[in-house]
């Protein structure tokens, strides 16, 4: 019989920890700490102190931001994202005792000891990059650590999930992927076609994440 109330609680924490250290091989080792963190996450720079306070009062310590209008294509699309990195970036430098930047899991890590958010910068297209390739190193020296390759429609990557056909990644959708896994930023297929995403899990040499999606099975969705 499973206990009620707080054991209950406790009971499916034990279980759950058990069940993922078995999966992972890591046998007899306890987790020493948990970190809260928003896979996709809001925090503006309108938001004032009192909002950030309360949102620390909850326990998280890292939060995904999406950076630049995803909608966009063309040049404005990294002017946009370059303007929420800079406005992002004065944010955090007015508020250091709240936020922080992330720019690898370690500096999550710290967050969490010094008790601040940190931000992970989170592309929602690539559009930004037009046709330069470069352009990721230019990315990802302005922090941004997560790329999404499509954003329901095509772009030079790949077809997005709302697109009319079904192609998987272009060449250059391809040489995208590379580059990513090389500079250690993650590829993220959500909103991206179903060869698209294929494609990106075949040809990536680190794990892709589909940070926010559902079931097809259990609901039938673009």
């Amino acid at each position: 019989m499973i206990p009620n109330g707080n054991s209950r609680r406790h009971f499916l924490r034990t279980v759950g920890a058990a069940g993922a250290a078995t999966l992972l091989g890591w046998k007899g080792i306890q987790p020493r700490s948990r970190l809260a963190i928003d896979g996709l996450g809001e925090i503006h720079p309108h938001y004032d102190p009192a909002l950030l306070d309360e949102i620390l009062a909850s326990g998280l310590r890292g939060c995904v931001v999406t950076v630049g209008n995803p909608a966009l294509q063309g040049v404005s699309a990294f002017d946009d994202m370059k303007s929420e990195i800079d406005s992002l970036d004065r944010y955090i430098a007015a508020n250091p005792t709240r936020l922080s930047r992330a720019n690898s899991a370690a500096d999550i890590q710290r967050a969490a000891g010094r008790g601040t958010i940190a931000l992970t910068y989170y592309t929602q297209n690539a559009s930004p990059l037009g046709d330069e390739i470069a352009k990721l190193d230019t990315l990802h020296a302005l922090g941004v650590r997560i790329v999404q390759l499509t954003y329901n429609t095509r772009n030079l990557l790949g077809d997005g999930c709302l697109e009319r056909t079904n192609s998987g990644l272009s060449n250059f959708g391809l040489q995208v992927v590379s580059r990513m896994n090389e500079t250690h930023m993650l590829v993220d297929a959500s909103h991206c076609g179903e060869a698209t995403t294929r494609d990106a899990i075949a040809h990536s040499k680190a794990p892709i994440a589909i940070t926010h999606s559902a079931c097809k099975a259990v609901h039938d969705h673009a």
